[in-house]
């Protein structure tokens, strides 16, 4: 019973999120307009010997495939799928807890507030993440398997297994045998067979290794990553990531921009040493003895290794979805803690209390934050309102989602948010590419309200770089050809307007909207041009 009442509960916290569309941001990368989406021999090959988008990732590759080949294109499916992964994920999380000796209560309240923490939302109705719920489902799996394993004294070989496929699943995993091996020693470290013990590990974490060192080597073709110099970053974050899990503020969607050095990372710093030590002194005054208290400490900052920031691989600093793993080591060693507390005779009203308290925190924040994950212009609209200067990325795909309907009010925001942040923009990407990206946002509003002549005297100030000397060129680029086509035409230079539609046609994909738009448009000019 109250395995199932987590998965309904589940449900019902991301029932809104269900009808969601797809987003612009991936989804039409990985989904919509990828050409290999196709259910094919040659594409079943391809992902498993190619990196997509510098990540060895095949196995959610594979299973948004299948959505694709069986439900086409409808998003609904496409959300059960992650979220009946996600629940997956919460049940063997509440199984596993259930075998390291939490009783049910404590077990599936933890499973429970892992599953319905904000974070996750990001995880979940952002089809493109299938990365992190399949990743999931297969790690808590394997600890489960590895647990019954040594119940039952045999090498875990399933655990290896399912650890192997969750590699391939997202390199997030890479911890988990670092976990079994922790979990191995504690439980058998004062066993005269304890290397008996050990040595059931060597083959499954071989499988593990060899699977995991597969990944890194099909990653490489593309990119290897660069280290990152900025030490603020991983330290900062090795605090963050455990902190956030319990005080989910601040959410966003698109990565934050910039670290802000040592100054910005301090907060995160002082504030994870606070909750560690609380840990350990709870830990202490229920008679833990240290070595699980170090386990615990160990995994939680294992399973951040990953997403420290050690590569750069893009432009992000902190994301809340690579919290998936992390939040299941905390909320696992806050239930153990809970399960000791009760045995040490605190009363179960308080321990209750506190759950139920979170619960209805994480329930509270989740909802509010869940409307923003509906379409494109609420997502990037919502990461360009947050505090500090908004990740390029943010700008880049806040640009590509703008609608016709509110055009100027989107081109508005982008241009003052440029502006407010323009130092800091110009000390990552140089000068002049932000100078000549202020100048296509204040030339196409100035098209948008039909001021020709102000457009065309903000476009030559990059018409000379012949529009690729500019921040987004594929987003601003054919935007900046179809404005100068159609004030061709308005003044009726119709040679001139051919010219800018064929140069935007180049833009486009040919299956796209855009391009058929774009087309028919030319078809539209040239037989007028004829005419006359």
């Amino acid at each position: 019973m109250p395995a199932a009442a987590v998965l309904l509960l589940t449900v019902l916290f991301f029932l809104p999120g269900l009808s969601y569309d797809f987003l612009l941001w991936d989804d039409s990368l990985f989904v919509v307009d990828n050409p290999r989406i196709g259910l094919t021999w040659e594409n079943i090959r391809w992902y498993a010997t190619e990196p997509f988008f510098d990540l060895y990732t095949p196995l959610p590759l594979y299973s948004l495939m299948l959505d694709r080949a069986v439900f086409g294109l409808d998003p609904v499916m496409f959300h059960w799928h992650n979220l009946l992964l996600h629940l997956a994920g919460a049940c063997f999380f509440g199984l596993m807890l259930r075998r390291i000796g939490a009783r049910d209560a404590v077990a599936w309240g933890a499973a429970l507030l892992w599953a319905i923490q904000p974070q996750k939302i990001e995880s979940v109705l952002w089809i493109s993440e299938r990365k992190d719920v399949l990743c999931g489902s297969l790690v808590f799996a394997s600890l489960y398997a590895m647990t019954r394993a040594m119940a039952r004294n045999r090498p875990p070989w399933l655990a290896g297994v399912l650890a192997a496929l969750a590699m391939w699943a997202k390199p997030a995993a890479l911890p988990i045998g670092g976990v079994m091996i922790v979990w191995y020693w504690c439980r058998y470290r004062r066993r005269p067979d304890r290397m008996k013990r050990m040595r059931q590990l060597t083959g499954p974490l071989l499988l593990f290794a060899a699977a995991a060192a597969w990944s890194a080597w099909v990653t490489a073709k593309t990119n290897p990553g660069v280290p990152e110099t900025d030490w603020a970053i991983p330290v900062g974050n090795l605090f963050r990531y455990p902190l956030t899990v319990l005080l989910p503020l601040g959410l966003n969607p698109v990565y934050p921009a910039f670290s802000g050095g040592w100054a910005a990372a301090l907060p995160y710093i002082g504030g994870g040493v606070v909750i560690a030590l609380l840990f350990v002194m709870a830990a202490r005054k229920c008679r833990w003895e240290i070595t699980p208290v170090v386990a615990f400490l160990l995994i939680v900052a294992g399973t951040t290794v990953p997403v420290l920031g050690l590569l750069r691989y893009t432009t992000y600093t902190f994301c809340d979805r690579y919290n998936y793993l992390v939040s299941a080591a905390v909320l696992a060693a806050a239930a153990m803690l809970a399960e000791s507390a009760l045995r040490q005779g605190m009363p179960r009203r308080i321990v209750a209390g506190c759950g139920i308290g979170m619960a209805f925190f994480f329930w509270f924040t989740g909802w509010c934050y869940m409307p923003y994950w509906k379409n494109d212009d609420s997502l990037f609209g919502y990461a360009l309102s947050r505090p500090g200067a908004p990740n390029l990325k943010a700008v880049e795909f806040y640009l590509a989602a703008v609608r016709p309907e509110n055009e100027e009010a989107c081109y508005t925001v982008l241009a003052e948010t440029v502006g407010r942040y323009r130092e800091e923009y110009i000390r990552l990407e140089g000068e002049r590419p932000v100078i000549h990206f202020e100048a296509f946002l204040a030339g196409h509003l100035a098209w948008l309200r039909q001021d020709f002549a102000g457009c065309q005297a903000h476009y030559r100030r990059i018409a000379a770089a012949g529009g690729r000397d500019c921040l987004f060129v594929d987003r601003a680029a054919p935007v900046f050809c179809h404005d100068l086509g159609m004030i061709s035409l308005a003044e009726k230079r119709y040679g001139d307007a051919l010219k800018m539609f064929r140069a935007e046609l180049q833009w486009y994909q040919p299956d796209s909207v855009e391009y058929r738009e774009t087309a028919a448009l030319i078809t539209g000019v040239e037989q007028v041009a004829a005419q006359r």
